[in-house]
């Protein structure tokens, strides 16, 4: 059973942990392609939390997928999962939507707290 996406009198339910901030954060995205091939894709984090976040990219991998993510600007990388794509979720227009397998509000190399106040 699929969740409601929409409440009682008809606005948008928020579905997320906790909110997103707006950064631009340089990325670099490797995972393996259906060929067992390692692909890089340079990437642009756009809206982040200590979950996850919105990355901007040319190619990505499938839904699904676990990936590396690379910060450039802190050299420390993260694991993720890809939760959406341009052609699964409308609203995701030229990136994914990724996960990361273990919450971490320093990866992104801003601090959310002092965001959140």
């Amino acid at each position: 059973m699929s969740r409601r996406t929409t409440g009682p009198n008809g606005t948008r339910v928020e579905r997320r942990k906790t909110p997103r901030f707006n950064v631009s954060v340089p990325m670099e995205v490797s995972w393996r392609g259906p060929d067992g091939m390692a692909i890089k894709e340079q990437a642009i984090a756009k809206q982040v939390n200590a979950h996850g976040g919105l990355l901007e990219m040319a190619n990505y991998p499938e839904i699904g997928s676990r990936v590396s993510l690379t910060n450039f600007l802190s050299a420390e990388t993260a694991e993720a999962r890809v939760l959406a794509t341009p052609s699964s979720r409308e609203g995701v227009s030229h990136g994914i939507i990724v996960e990361l397998i273990v919450p971490d509000e320093s990866f992104w190399g801003v601090n959310l707290q002092v965001k959140k106040a």
